[in-house]
């Protein structure tokens, strides 16, 4: 049997409907095309977008650092103004070749005035003395004789017996001598410097004591009178704070990781009390608290700024401070044993 071919109508319709379908697939990949480059133009936009914001930040960012270093700046001149307002109203000035601790005349000088002084007041009693003798026995006025207003020369009669005793009997002015050296440590004769920072130079900038808060000041004073009680042997280490020096520790401080010697120890910190650093030339450093265990809004006046007022301990503040020896080998021997 022969297959018989469809009919041209059908054939037809075929056609037409191929060629539909095929208009339809090119609109939605026409539409699919579109819909891409939107999407591009979209994330062109958005790119720029965010360069122009890290463009900002980074500028934001430069103005921020330079009101930074402004402020910075600022505080420094106000502390430096400050400073040389408390050691104007409490030590008088010496040279401009100072060390930068403050206007503060060394005890030498200061020991060597006193001494001046004493010599001195020493010097005008006995030339009083003298002088009073000197009248005495030749007074200038009236009651050497009728008829001798002023003295001439000549001897004066000898007074009666009652006037010599009287005179004999008279107190006389004391010679005043000068103090011997002390044996004791004398802490009058210190400088104290509150640390105020540690700037990026590593300098110190360092403040006066007046201008501390009398807790401070009282805590000193305790940490001088147990220090005057010790017989001083010679010359302080310059390794240890004052009470690990009375301790007999010469050599050992638990100082912080951070600035050690220029930052409160762990000791002085438990025991609620100021840190002192002994700098040579009969000055001492009053160090202040480690920044992540004070309060950020207290200044170098405040007594919280040295001394802690909570309850806690060194414990509560993991990294703060250098571990002691001991710790140190138990910690060796329980990793060892783990």
């Amino acid at each position: 049997m022969s297959r018989r071919s469809p009919p041209i109508e059908v054939v037809l319709d075929l056609l037409a409907e191929k060629d539909r379908l095929v208009r339809e697939k090119d609109e939605l990949v026409e539409s699919k095309n579109k819909m891409w480059r939107e999407y591009y133009d979209l994330l062109q936009e958005k790119d720029r977008e965010n360069d122009w914001l890290r463009e900002e930040f980074e500028k934001s960012k430069r103005r921020s650092k330079e009101l930074e270093t402004a402020l910075r700046d600022l505080l420094d001149r106000d502390d430096e103004e400050e400073v040389e307002e408390d050691e104007e109203a409490v030590v008088e000035e010496v040279d401009d070749g100072d060390d930068g601790y403050g206007a503060y005349r060394t005890a030498e000088e200061e020991m060597q005035n006193k001494h001046e002084q004493q010599e001195q007041e020493s010097y005008i009693d006995r030339k009083n003395l003298s002088q009073e003798s000197l009248h005495s026995c030749n007074p200038p006025f009236d009651d050497v004789g009728p008829g001798r207003r002023f003295y001439d020369g000549r001897p004066a009669p000898a007074p009666s017996p009652p006037v010599a005793m009287e005179r004999l009997q008279a107190p006389r002015p004391l010679v005043r001598q000068a103090p011997p050296p002390p044996t004791r440590v004398d802490y009058s004769a210190f400088v104290f410097a509150p640390l105020i920072r540690v700037l990026d130079n590593r300098e110190d900038r360092c403040g006066g004591i007046s201008s501390v808060a009398p807790t401070v000041i009282k805590s000193i004073r305790s940490t001088m009178d147990q220090l005057e009680q010790k017989q001083h042997p010679g010359p302080f280490e310059s390794t240890c704070c004052a009470w690990k020096y009375l301790e007999g520790h010469k050599s050992q401080a638990p100082w912080t990781n951070e600035l050690p010697r220029r930052e409160a120890c762990r000791a002085c910190f438990n025991a609620r009390r100021a840190c002192l650093l002994w700098l040579g030339d009969m000055k001492w450093m009053v160090l202040p608290l480690p920044p992540r265990v004070r309060n950020n809004s207290t200044t170098w006046r405040d007594a919280e700024y040295y001394i802690y007022p909570g309850g806690e301990d060194s414990t509560e503040f993991p990294g703060v401070w250098r571990e002691s020896t001991q710790k140190r080998k138990k910690r060796r021997q329980s990793d060892d044993v783990g």
